[in-house]
Parts: C-alpha cells; sequence; structure tokens
C-alpha cells in the first residue's frame, strides 16, 4: 500500500502513519530547538495537540494500540535467552548465584546491542521541518480525506472520530499560521 493515496486503505492505517509523522516532526524541531536552546513551547505544544487528537481518532476505531514494530521485543528477547543460555552453558559452575547473574547481565547488555544495531542498519525517513509550509498542507489534506472518510462510517464511534480530526485540523492550521506569521521561534 502506498503513503501517497490519501485514500488507500482504512482509516485507522492512515490515522496510525500520520500520527507516526506528527510525533517524528515535533521530535525533530524539539531537538533542532534544544540544541539551538530556542525553544517553541507553542508550536510543539499544537502539534502535541493534533498528536492527542489523531490518538483520539484512532482509539475511537480501535481501543487496542497496535505494535508499532514487533522486531524490536523479539530481536531483544531472542538476544537475551541465547546469551544467557550460552554463558551458562559454557561456565564451569552454571548453578553458582554470580555466575547466574553475571549470564543474565550478559544477556541484557547483548539485547541492548542488538538493538542499537539494528537501529543503526534500519533506514529511517527524515522528518519534514516544523516550519515547512508543505507539510501542513500534507497533513491538512490528509486529515481532511480521513474526516471524509469517518463522516461517512455507518458506525457512531467512526463519526465521532470525524470530529476528534476536525479538531486536529485546528491546531495544524493554527501551528501552520503561527509559523507563517513568523511569530514562532522556529521561523526565525
Amino acid at each position: 500500500m502506498s503513503d501517497d493515496d490519501i485514500f488507500a486503505g482504512d482509516v485507522e492505517g492512515r490515522l496510525e502513519r500520520l500520527d507516526r509523522r506528527v510525533r517524528a516532526v515535533v521530535l525533530d524541531a524539539q531537538c533542532r530547538d534544544w540544541i539551538a536552546e530556542r525553544p517553541d513551547r507553542v508550536g510543539f505544544a499544537r502539534l502535541g495537540q493534533v498528536h492527542h487528537e489523531l490518538r483520539s481518532a484512532i482509539r475511537r476505531y480501535n481501543a487496542m494500540r497496535k505494535a508499532e514494530d514487533w522486531v524490536w521485543p523479539v530481536l531483544s528477547t531472542a538476544t537475551w535467552l541465547v546469551t544467557t543460555i550460552v554463558v551458562l552453558l559454557v561456565a564451569d559452575d552454571p548453578v553458582d548465584p554470580l555466575t547466574l547473574a553475571f549470564a543474565l547481565v550478559a544477556g541484557l547488555i547483548a539485547a541492548q546491542a542488538a538493538i542499537s544495531a539494528a537501529g543503526r542498519v534500519r533506514r529511517r525517513v527524515r522528518p519534514a521541518p516544523i516550519e515547512d509550509p508543505v507539510l501542513y498542507a500534507d497533513l491538512t489534506q490528509r486529515i481532511e480525506a480521513c474526516a471524509a472518510t469517518a463522516r461517512a462510517d455507518s458506525d457512531e464511534p467512526g463519526r465521532a472520530a470525524a470530529e476528534d480530526l476536525g479538531r486536529a485540523l485546528d491546531w495544524v492550521s493554527a501551528t501552520r499560521d503561527e509559523i507563517i506569521r513568523g511569530s514562532s521561534p522556529a521561523a526565525r
């Protein structure tokens, strides 16, 4: 399924992709502004509200949040188990409390190293900067498409999700207007 088509997939899946994108933009903006020591709390708060409204709409479709990525828990658990078992098999006295503690700690360290190595290998899409006007146009278009589908939904939770998405649109436009006016430190 392509992310280019704003009507591709179910509403919940499209909202999940939008939510991940909004969180990535907020995190990127926060990191850049903290490094520059010029925090933009209003812009972050508004985009945080967009995230909150998107989460509310997603919960109306499915109260149980989907796991974003199941590879990390499986990788870390498998690495931890294999490392611990190998250390205990190689040890002279595997029932010794000190040996057991060493095996468990070595497993945890190996699991964290595996997660870190896999994170470096995995390709990440660079989020759009918070001051990019194209970002807000795209977010608006995608949220409106989800809201239109939600309004046409036969279930009450779907129609209620359209109200949450309307509030998310208000927050997106408020953030966009602040960036365009130049009153936000992110635009300076």
